[in-house]
């Protein structure tokens, strides 16, 4: 059976993607109509603190996203000054 590894690139990719989904359930949350919020009504300062850390974590997922960018910049530019 063949093993199959994750590059930093998809790595990074997928975590970014599961922040997303994340944050899209807190979205749909905030955003249930009125009628519907007595089912299940978070209270306000549970909303906030998980919008923190979900912000922090995209953030933190950015900044990365970034760094990748100038580390493969930089990887490509030695290669180039090699050839």
């Amino acid at each position: 059976m063949r093993s199959y590894t994750l590059s930093p690139h998809q790595g990074l990719l997928s975590n970014l993607h599961t922040e997303a989904e994340t944050i899209q359930s807190l979205v749909s949350a905030v955003s249930t109509p009125p009628q519907d919020r007595s089912l299940a009504s978070p209270d306000v300062a549970t909303l906030q603190s998980s919008w923190s850390a979900e912000k922090q974590a995209l953030l933190e997922a950015v900044q990365s996203l970034k760094n990748l960018v100038a580390q493969t910049r930089k990887a490509s530019t030695v290669r180039k000054a090699v050839l």
